[in-house]
């Protein structure tokens, strides 16, 4: 490197990797179409990425959203099948009948 630009030069090409260095531009201005082609190659491979992320993370959130609904709507199921006593203890009289609360503390 002999000058400020070869050595600019060099360091975008290495950041970008964008090739070894065989085939480059000669001018200023061929170095600066080049330079902005590389930035715009790392903007659309970054955009490309991105927006597959978001939906593979929409696509999981969605899933586990039906999952925690399905599982809520199975609470409530099993909720009305046992009956309103939802906060009780087992009754001694009738198993599998709750007891509520209250009854339980003598109140």
């Amino acid at each position: 490197m002999t000058s400020f630009g070869d050595a600019l030069w060099w360091a975008v090409v290495t950041i970008t990797t964008v090739g070894y260095g065989d085939h480059f531009p000669i001018t200023a201005l061929g170095r600066i179409i080049a330079v902005g082609l590389m930035i715009c190659g790392i903007a659309l491979i970054g955009s490309v990425t991105a927006t597959q992320a978001s939906w593979i993370v929409d696509t999981v959130s969605e899933d586990e959203e039906a999952e925690a609904r399905h599982l809520s709507d199975d609470a409530v199921a099993l909720h009305e099948r046992r009956g309103p006593a939802h906060a009780g203890e087992l009754s001694d009289a009738d198993p599998g009948v709750l007891r509520p609360r209250r009854q339980r503390l003598d109140l």
